[in-house]
């Protein structure tokens, strides 16, 4: 019977699913787990912890504090050196001295050559860009150096500096070259300048003279982005710059007293002071975290003789007479007088004797009138050459005129005893700043001497001749072939520069000798610095955030 359901298909297939079914049913009513042997629950999963958000890190700020607050933000539109150190930080220049050496390192241009006597060609760097996004090209050169030749004196303070130029010449987009109307030595001296930073062209024109005092566009290493007038200036790092900063900001605080800038740095409210008086040295080199930096810094301490009464004072009384000091053995004696080891130690025992206003180790200076060598002290000469002058003593009468504030005021008062023990009769005018200013430095109005700290002994453009030597005829400086012949060669020599140097050490030395100034001594002084700045002072003085970095806590 078996063997007929299989005959038959479909009855074989119900058998087969049958079976399968009663398997299963077997495997499922297998024996339960004992009570012995529960289970495993699963472990439950832990939900993943949110991580906590990353503190955003606090920007790097340098504070620095300067007496000077900004004037302009247009750099042409004013020359005050301290200001300069602020705005230039929102610029570039073509090219810029080295820190140290003074060499020039390049910024907007890469590298340059002379073409000819007149010549100058620059090679400009290219993906420069102005802050509103703009291209920095030669057109830019050509702009910024014509609209302060075209403008005035009185919208440009810089403008009679920049007239030595012919022409300027756009070779492509990054090669311009800038012609002289003569042979010039110091092309590069003066276009390595705080003032001239390159402004964008379509901005300047957009805004106007006005709006460039207010609102700067360069190429530099910071963005400006507030002034708050006489109170702080605020600086923001500019990442995509050829020469990035190693810090996010600075900023840089007006704070007119000394004594105040020393108590911020010693209390962390900044990290650098430009200048610390010595009576705060020992402070500040026995706080905690900052160090009292000793640096030379440009300037030269000088005493400028008159030499000759100016055509136009005539009838002027003080003015329109004979000086004591046109006599060349008077303004010797006046020197001889003079210890300048004892000035030096007025201002902190830092500096060096000068006799000349250019210093090493520019190749221009002359070495023999730096250092101890330059100090003549000879009080028992000075009174000689009084006398062989023709004055007993007490007669030789010399008005002299100096800031009242320090260390001029003490520089002066210790000259004064100095001259009046060889046999002079002084008449010290101490004037404030503003006054000395208007009514005697700049018309030029001085008697016998004055007393000036004047910067640029770095450079041979103003460390040589400065002063009176673009003014001779208003100081009375002796035409001769020879010094005239000298002068034409530091100018104009453009070739040899072994014979242009040599001509600056003779220049020198007869300015010197002839005492056309009377040199006092080359100033360093000492910065307050916080240590964890990564900076070390230029000697020229200019504080560039460009050159800073923060080592940290």
């Amino acid at each position: 019977m078996f063997s007929n359901l299989l005959k038959d298909k479909r009855l074989f297939g119900l058998v087969v699913i049958l079976l399968a079914l009663i398997v299963v049913g077997l495997i499922a009513c297998g024996p339960a787990a004992t009570p012995d042997e529960p289970e495993e629950p699963e472990e439950p999963v832990e939900p993943d912890e949110p991580e906590e958000p990353e503190e955003p890190e606090e920007p790097i700020r340098i504070v620095v504090a300067q007496a000077d607050d900004v004037k302009s933000w247009d750099p042409p539109q004013d020359w005050v050196t301290a200001a300069n150190w602020v705005t230039m930080n929102a610029y570039d220049s073509l090219l810029f001295p080295d820190a140290e050496s003074g060499e020039f390192i390049p910024e907007l241009a890469t590298s340059w050559e002379r073409i000819d006597e007149l010549t100058m060609r620059f090679h400009l760097r290219e993906g420069v860009k102005f802050h509103n996004g703009v291209e920095f090209t030669a057109d830019a050169v050509k702009y910024n150096i014509e609209r302060v030749q075209q403008g005035t004196r009185e919208e440009f303070i810089v403008h009679n500096e920049w007239l030595w130029i012919d022409e300027v010449r756009v070779i492509d987009d990054y090669t311009v070259d800038i012609i002289t109307e003569e042979p010039d030595t110091l092309v590069l001296h003066k276009l390595a300048s705080a003032v001239m930073g390159y402004v964008e062209p379509g901005h300047a024109e957009a805004v106007g003279l006005e709006g460039l005092h207010r609102e700067p566009m360069g190429t530099g290493p910071f963005f400006f982005v507030e002034w708050v007038r006489d109170e702080h200036v605020l600086l923001e790092a500019n990442p995509d710059h050829y020469d990035a900063p190693g810090i996010d900001e600075i900023m840089y605080r007006s704070i007119p007293e000394a004594s105040t800038r020393v108590a911020e740095l010693l209390t962390g409210g900044v990290h650098v002071v430009h200048v610390i008086p010595p009576a705060d040295w020992d402070r500040v080199e026995a706080a905690s975290g900052v160090a009292a930096v000793e640096r030379p810094t440009g300037t030269a301490y000088l005493l400028i003789p008159r030499m000759a009464v100016h055509p136009d004072y005539g009838g002027i009384p003080e003015l329109d007479r004979e000086f004591t000091t046109e006599d060349l053995r008077i303004r010797e004696a006046i020197e001889l007088a003079i210890d300048k080891h004892a000035i030096i130690s007025l201002v902190g025992d830092i500096g060096q004797p000068i006799r000349h206003r250019l210093f090493p180790p520019v190749p221009e200076a002359n070495p023999d009138l730096y250092g101890q060598a330059a100090n003549l002290y000879d009080p028992e000469r000075a009174r000689e050459l009084i006398g062989e002058a023709g004055y007993a003593p007490g007669e030789a009468q010399i008005v002299f005129h100096a800031r009242g504030v320090f260390p001029q005021e003490d520089i002066a008062r210790t000259i004064t005893d100095m001259l009046e023990d060889v046999g002079f009769d002084v008449d010290l005018i101490l004037m404030d700043p503003s006054s000395f200013a208007s009514d005697v430095y700049h018309p030029r109005k001085t008697q016998e001497l004055i007393l000036l700290p004047l910067g640029g002994g770095y450079n041979p453009r103003w460390g040589v001749f400065g002063y009176q030597m673009a003014l001779a005829d208003q100081y009375g400086l002796p035409a001769r072939e020879e010094t005239d012949e000298l002068i034409n060669i530091c100018f104009t020599e453009t070739m040899d520069n072994d014979r242009r140097i040599q001509a600056y050490h003779e220049i020198a030395r007869i300015v010197a000798e002839e005492r056309w100034n009377i040199g006092l001594f080359h100033e360093f002084t000492k910065w307050g610095v916080d240590e964890r700045l990564d900076w070390l002072p230029r000697v020229d003085m200019a504080i560039r955030g460009r050159d800073m970095g923060w080592l940290g806590d």
